[in-house]
């Protein structure tokens, strides 16, 4: 969450997301991430569909919906976590 209105619909978020995402694959071996947002928050679901993650569940009860991403079904994840392990082995350390 990106709580500064000033800072939203810049990349921060996404940045943040694929870098994590990044780091879960390559040093912890993730193939798969799951992510739980409220059907009324359309800038995180936009930003997760953005990523490749697909709908597979609308929970009513709680306003939910369900997204998934499979690394190695989804092509452009895979591109795009590779650029993320790149950039975060540039990264100079502290």
């Amino acid at each position: 969450m990106v709580a500064e209105p000033g800072s939203r619909r810049k990349g921060i978020a996404q940045e943040a997301v694929r870098l994590m995402m990044a780091f879960a694959a390559q040093k912890l071996n993730i193939t798969r991430f799951r992510a739980k947002i409220l059907s009324s928050n359309s800038a995180s679901l936009a930003l997760f569909k953005k990523l490749g993650f697909k709908e597979t569940k609308l929970v009513p009860i709680f306003s939910e919906v369900h997204l998934e991403l499979n690394v190695r079904e989804s092509r452009e994840a895979c591109r795009s976590l590779r650029e993320c392990v790149l950039q975060i082995h540039s990264l100079p350390l502290p």
